[in-house]
């Protein structure tokens, strides 16, 4: 089988190199070849969806804070450089509004974008709100993405909301079929770790393994039956597999 492109996902963009969840790193992710990208969003506290991982700032922003008791103006302003990684190298990358996401999926309509709610959104402003802000910004780009989550029970919710593609996040590898069947699926992400040894990748819809780090890596799982492969390193992947045939 030959391997391509479509074979992996960038997780939360180009974040081997570039501070994840930033545009920056979802631009060199397009720019080294992907044509699926992962990406986290949180809602400030005047419900603006932002692109970013984690419920508070000191990890990405080196600040002290929660991204829900910030307005989106505010946040805006702050930097999402990955200090502890890169220093003030990309001090001037800046946490990015998910409005900023429309123009990047129509300048490459060959990227599909898999928008993960994050559980803390939905903890801290309930589903409905996630689901409705999500859906208004992302309207003129809904074809291009995929909605996933942990938290299932926003899944299933949806589609009444215009979503078409669904992603659940599994924690359970045995009982895969029946979430497939409820939310109706598009495909599934599960944590390689939770595969048991020896057994096929295989389910009804796709299955996305994350967090693969290298290609041998990438190619034993693929050849265990796995749909697609996220990685941090798409662009070390890429070049390393899609010129060879598998065996």
């Amino acid at each position: 089988m030959q391997i391509t492109a479509d074979k992996f996902i960038a997780h939360r963009g180009y974040q081997k190199y570039f501070p994840e969840n930033t545009l920056l790193a979802f631009e060199e992710a397009i720019r080294a070849g992907a044509r699926h990208i992962e990406l986290d969003v949180q809602l400030s506290r005047d419900q603006v969806p932002v692109i970013y991982h984690d419920d508070t700032l000191e990890r990405m922003s080196g600040r002290p804070g929660k991204i829900s008791d910030c307005a989106a103006a505010e946040l805006v302003q702050i930097s999402a450089h990955e200090p502890e990684r890169f220093g003030e190298r990309f001090v001037a990358e800046r946490i990015a509004p998910l409005s900023a996401l429309v123009a990047i999926s129509q300048r490459a309509p060959q990227v599909t974008f898999y928008v993960e709610i994050k559980e803390e959104a939905v903890r801290d402003h309930g589903s409905a709100i996630c689901l409705r802000q999500i859906a208004a910004v992302l309207k003129p780009v809904l074809a291009q993405c995929v909605l996933i989550s942990f938290d299932l029970a926003v899944l299933a919710d949806a589609r009444c909301y215009g979503f078409k593609r669904i992603g659940p996040v599994l924690r359970d590898w045995k009982n895969r079929e029946s979430e497939i069947t409820r939310l109706g699926a598009s495909v599934i992400f599960i944590n390689k770790k939770r595969i048991p040894v020896g057994e096929r990748v295989e389910a009804s819809c796709p299955v996305a393994l994350y967090e693969i780090g290298d290609a041998a890596e990438a190619k034993q799982w693929l050849q265990r039956g796995a749909a697609m492969v996220e990685t941090f390193a798409i662009g070390e992947l890429i070049p390393a597999l899609c010129r060879a045939t598998m065996v």
